[in-house]
């Protein structure tokens, strides 16, 4: 089986079940190997970009590993280390990277599922980062608890405000797949923090806050569907409703990737939310955006004569949106999976089973617009290899004309990546690669649309 296409389906269990956070040894790293360290398998003609992150905290050492163009971070890592020789395992993914370190790097072999293959490491540099936002700040920051009533679990955030200011316009931040912190950390990169920077010195409150079992939040992911994400947003509007310095009826959600189809659910049943912007969000169905992502990132990785079509992918997305078990679901999967087994087809079939992806996949963007009349700014990077501009831009728009929809506009910021970075490619291989977190333009033009509508010092 290729290399690529083993690899994805392994991974794919680490985007639903959230095999995250730095697995931990007692071994003793020698000071060399502490840092990140970038390459890529070579394996049949196809270049897999990875990412292995060696540290130690409080006397033991911790690791994990990013494989970018598969969209997976921070996968938990088993370390062993003696001097200057590291032996990095994922029993879940069957992975073994035994590496020595010497003057040109980390290298040595990684095998995966019995496969062996050369990996060769270089050391990545400390990135700059240099629109993380410094001490001192020009306003407040509070360290918030709050929770939905029908919940069991709080959820921890950070809610920032300028100061000598009433009836404050607000804004809650909503992340995209995956378990996030509340600076939606990927990479180095903290968006949300500057985000809620950006909006606090132009006169809004922000509300940011770990996804729940995440930080310092309670609660677990394992059966959560968006639906229960867009619980714990509202939770976090009706917070802000009961704040003394907040307008209770200037309160509205910003949503990134998935966060925007979060952002569309609670606004469709919360009357009090006051506007809403998608940034990256979907606009067509969950299974047409898995099928273009899967067609995209693997169009990226292999030859243009051994990609499948986005055809079989769409029809492969469609078939275990409708069921995973169906005979058409099975042909297609060994056709986009030559040399799988039975055994990795039963895992896939379970992955797509589950709550979070069975939600995802039926979700439709479409029929939650029609009952929204709050003002929804919706924006894209054109550059975007994850959920695709045009076709998503146009599908929103699309729905709004339809519905007579009075406030609304739809973007396209060219050059940009889904994390809204000036790129080259748009794939998530360069996210850790590119200096900047978010594109100025970008910071600015949702500022300029929110302070038409909500400006501070309007009532």
């Amino acid at each position: 089986m290729h290399l690529l296409n083993r690899l994805a389906l392994c991974l794919m269990s680490v985007l639903l079940f959230g095999m995250h956070g730095p697995a931990c040894a007692d071994a003793m790293l020698h000071d060399g190997l502490i840092g990140s360290w970038r390459g890529a398998l070579d394996a049949h003609g196809s270049r897999l970009p990875l990412v292995i992150h060696i540290m130690e905290r409080q006397g033991r050492a911790h690791a994990t590993m990013d494989s970018p163009r598969q969209s997976a971070y921070a996968i938990a890592l088993e370390i062993a280390a003696e001097g200057q020789r590291v032996v990095l395992k994922q029993d879940k993914l069957g992975i073994v990277f035994k590496a020595q370190l010497d003057r040109e790097g980390l290298s040595g072999q990684f095998v995966q599922s019995g496969q062996a293959f050369d990996l060769a490491l270089v050391r990545s540099p400390q990135p700059r980062r240099p629109q993380l936002p410094r001490p001192p700040f020009p306003y407040v920051q509070e360290q918030v608890q709050f929770r939905h009533k029908k919940s069991d679990h709080a959820l921890s955030g950070t809610l920032s405000y300028p100061t000598n200011r009433t009836n404050i316009p607000a804004v809650v931040l909503i992340s995209g797949s995956g378990p996030q912190d509340r600076d939606s950390a990927v990479f180095g990169h903290r968006p949300f923090l500057v985000i809620a920077d950006h909006l606090t010195r132009a006169g809004f409150a922000v509300l940011r806050y770990d996804d729940r079992g995440v930080g310092k939040s309670g609660g677990n992911q394992t059966q959560a569907t968006s639906w229960h994400f867009a619980e714990d947003a509202s939770a976090g509007v009706e917070f802000l409703r009961q704040h003394e310095f907040i307008d209770g009826d200037r309160i509205g959600l910003i949503g990134h990737s998935e966060g925007g189809s979060i952002a569309l659910l609670v606004a469709s049943r919360q009357r009090s939310v006051a506007f809403i912007v998608s940034m990256a969000g979907a606009g067509v169905g969950g299974a047409e955006v898995y099928g273009d992502q899967l067609h995209r990132l693997t169009a990226a990785a292999l030859k243009p004569q051994n990609t499948p079509s986005r055809e079989r992918f769409m029809a492969y997305s469609s078939a275990a949106r409708d069921d995973p078990e169906s005979p058409q679901f099975k042909r297609l999967f060994f056709e986009l999976h030559p040399g799988a087994d039975s055994v990795q087809l039963q895992q896939t079939v379970g992955l797509l089973s589950s709550p979070w992806f069975k939600y995802f996949l039926s979700f439709d963007p479409a029929a939650t617009l029609t009952a929204i009349r709050r003002p929804i700014l919706a924006i894209h990077g054109g550059a975007d290899t994850q959920i695709g501009a045009a076709t998503n831009l146009a599908a929103i728009a699309a729905v709004l004309q339809r519905t007579a929809h009075s406030d609304f506009t739809v973007k396209e910021f060219a050059g940009l990546n889904h994390l809204f970075q000036t790129a080259d490619t748009g794939l998530p291989e360069e996210y850790a690669l590119i200096e900047e977190t978010i594109a100025p333009e970008v910071l600015d033009y949702v500022t300029s649309w929110l302070l038409k509508r909500f400006h501070p010092q309007s009532g």
